[in-house]
């Protein structure tokens, strides 16, 4: 195996008093991602990363096994609100779950579709809670990629939204 010298991270001498305890984030510069700094040194890291990564003979391998193991698909343990059953499944080959219900009548209906909300593949579903009585459900989508989740409300008789987008609830919870 090569060395490789990892990049210069720099420590700053920065202790706040928190709650009256004093903690040391030496790192804070790089929260800054737009920073030249924070820019330079993640540019660092991936050509380190890349560097290393030409060196492994197995990778092929594992990620054919990997690509095996999760082609199979896959269905969650469901959830029950009222007379409705809530939960997610990915088919061999989809790359994200959708969210189903089936409904008192029994019939299943797809109600959230992160795929075809976004063919680009870059809208996830974050979270998702439905309501005590099982007709409404609450969840949370990131656009982009940026994972600065929006929370939307849904009638799940119809399928329709009745309420969002409320933005920045990343940190928030879906909660009734």
């Amino acid at each position: 195996m090569t060395h490789r010298d990892y990049p210069r991270t720099p420590r700053l001498d920065l202790i706040e008093t928190i709650h009256g305890r004093e903690v040391a984030d030496p790192y804070r510069w790089l929260e800054d991602a737009a920073s030249d700094e924070t820019i330079a040194w993640s540019k660092a890291q991936n050509e380190l990363f890349e560097a290393e990564r030409t060196t492994w003979t197995t990778h092929h391998h594992w990620s054919e096994r990997v690509a095996q193991l999760l082609g199979g698909g896959m269905v969650s343990v469901p959830s029950w609100r009222g007379d409705r059953q809530f939960f997610m499944r990915r088919m061999p080959g989809e790359e994200m779950a959708s969210l189903f219900t089936i409904d008192p009548d029994g019939v299943e209906h797809l109600l959230i579709n992160p795929v075809a909300l976004d063919p680009s593949g870059t809208t996830t579903l974050d979270s998702w809670q439905p309501s005590k009585e099982g007709n409404l459900l609450a969840y949370q989508l990131s656009v982009g990629g940026s994972e600065e989740a929006s929370l939307y409300i849904m009638d799940v008789a119809t399928g329709k939204n009745i309420d969002g987008p409320i933005d920045r609830a990343r940190y928030s919870p879906v909660a009734w």
